[in-house]
């Protein structure tokens, strides 16, 4: 998984004394409170007595955009805010290295995680004569390379992904090798080989009497020999 900032659970004390009252005399041993915190923060406290350390804990965060917040501490009618954020970071967490096809052709998924606004995807020149690609499905919606994700939920949290690529039959006796672009990274695609094929045309010769030279037409995928 790739991202631009760590995801660690990360915790923080915040050291609550030298609150000061409307004239000026430092509170010392006043019962504190601390009210309006993010519902994605965790403090080891609430509420305590004189000074004290509480720690404030962020978890995992997996959107792009960072996020933030404050905590107010509360003494009687006297009150402190604690500013809080937490960055975001990109993702792109793949399930699929590499995609193998069958020598008949078919269907298979690229599939992964990612917050990212939109995907980009393409079938490379190497086998752009035999790879298709399809849409990229998010949430049951379907999406051209480099569309925007409707209400970038990647902004948030991350979500799942697929992209379809269709492999036709292959018709030679040989092993495709080829690659994919999905997100400006390169993904190999092979196919296995297909099955030799022959026909000759015409399949009976008739020669006259005073002998004479005629073609058969050999049409094949591989060699071959006659006996």
């Amino acid at each position: 998984m790739n991202s631009n900032s760590s995801l660690d659970e990360r915790a923080t004390a915040v050291e609550i004394d030298g609150l000061v009252d409307g004239v000026g005399v430092p509170v010392m041993r006043a019962g504190y409170a601390l009210r309006a915190k993010p519902s994605w923060i965790t403090l080891s406290s609430v509420e305590g007595t004189g000074n004290s350390q509480v720690d404030v804990t962020a978890p995992v965060y997996k959107g792009r955009t960072g996020r933030s917040g404050s905590i107010t501490v509360t003494v009687e009618d006297l009150t402190k805010d604690v500013a809080i954020q937490q960055s975001g970071s990109n993702i792109w967490d793949v399930t699929t290295q590499s995609l193998a096809f069958v020598k008949t052709g078919e269907a298979k998924k690229f599939t992964g995680n990612s917050n990212l606004a939109s995907i980009t995807f393409s079938v490379n020149s190497d086998a752009s004569n035999w790879l298709t690609a399809g849409k990229l499905v998010v949430a049951t919606k379907s999406y051209n390379s480099g569309a925007a994700i409707e209400g970038d939920p990647g902004a948030s949290n991350v979500y799942a992904f697929e992209i379809t690529f269709t492999a036709a039959a292959n018709p030679t006796v040989n092993t495709r090798t080829g690659h994919i672009t999905v997100n400006g990274q390169k993904y190999t695609v092979t196919q296995a080989a297909g099955d030799a094929t022959l026909s000759v045309s015409p399949t009976s010769l008739t020669f006259a009497a005073a002998g004479e030279t005629k073609q058969i037409t050999i049409t094949t995928n591989t060699a071959w020999t006659i006996s």
